[in-house]
């Protein structure tokens, strides 16, 4: 069994419709380390090393190979770290153009809507899996009907798009049922 077979065998529902799911992928999305979780980790490296080289005689031969070898990681670390901070200020200014306070604001809209539906079929002692089952069908077709009606009335024959106003658009012929 792989690492990454390990990894998706946790007790996170799969179930995307259960709010369970959202629960723990946002949980597990928080998981960084931390400065102290850094910090430790590179306190027990160091002393694993320090102990390493107790234990070896030192001649000029492995000093050399050693400076080197600190030399080669150092560079590598440096070169690293300006990758990681070039792709960092990449994600950042991706995340700020999506990410903004119109999403947000529509999020918040969204998840009070969410609520609300919820409470109103509680409320009713319906099931939300029942409910969203009933309502699929019937909100499909009003869209499909509605778009319908809305791309007759704005093409010609010849497939070309009419610009119209608001006005000018009778509301009623969008509810006639055919």
């Amino acid at each position: 069994m792989s690492l990454s077979q390990k990894k998706n065998q946790t007790n996170i529902p799969h179930d995307k419709d259960d709010y369970a799911y959202w629960e723990a992928f946002a949980n597990k999305s928080q998981k960084f380390l931390n400065a102290k979780q850094i910090t430790l980790t590179i306190l027990v490296v160091g002393i694993i090393i320090q102990g390493i080289g107790l234990m070896l005689t030192p001649n000029d031969w492995l000093i050399w190979q050693v400076l080197t070898f600190i030399t080669a990681t150092n560079l590598g670390a440096v070169i690293l770290a300006i990758h990681a901070q070039k792709s960092a200020d990449e994600i950042k200014t991706l995340y700020q153009e999506g990410f903004n306070a119109d999403l947000y604001h529509t999020l918040h809209i969204l998840s009070r809507f969410k609520n609300k539906f919820i409470m109103e079929v509680e409320k009713q002692g319906n099931d939300l899996d029942e409910e969203l089952d009933e309502l699929t069908p019937n909100l499909y077709s009003f869209f499909k009907g509605y778009l319908e009606v809305f791309n007759k009335q704005y093409t010609t024959e010849d497939g070309d798009i009419i610009k119209r106003k608001y006005e000018d658009v009778d509301i009623s012929e969008l509810f006639n049922e055919e």
